[in-house]
């Protein structure tokens, strides 16, 4: 199933779907899943992300997953900045996530977690 021309033909699958049901993030979740982490293809991924966000720009999982292709992408400041629009459900894991992003860009902090993986 990870045969390079069955993810393509999902990431079309994918654009028809988002293109069908834009106020849904289901489609742009998935897109950008396949995009960073099937195809590599980052550009797509970011392109799935942020026609969801025009949906739902409140969508923490969206959120998460373009701060997740702008690190990827070594955008680093503007993947810092996207981690502080989530809404996280869990007060506490915020500053984690920050606290990760800071250690990956080789900002001195203590206390470091994790970052979140890209998510569905």
């Amino acid at each position: 199933m990870r045969e390079q021309g069955k993810w393509d033909q999902a990431s079309d699958e994918c654009l028809k779907w988002l293109f069908d049901e834009p106020f849904s993030s289901r489609p742009a979740r998935i897109g950008s899943y396949i995009g960073i982490s099937l195809t590599n293809d980052h550009n797509y991924a970011e392109m799935c992300v942020r026609a969801g966000l025009q949906a739902d720009s409140n969508d923490s999982i969206l959120r998460n997953n373009l701060a997740v292709i702008l690190a990827y992408q070594e955008k680093n400041l503007e993947a810092i900045e996207e981690f502080g629009r989530i809404k996280m459900i869990f007060d506490s894991a915020f500053p984690a996530v920050k606290r990760s992003m800071m250690i990956i860009y080789g900002l001195p902090v203590s206390n470091c977690r994790l970052f979140y993986p890209i998510s569905l």
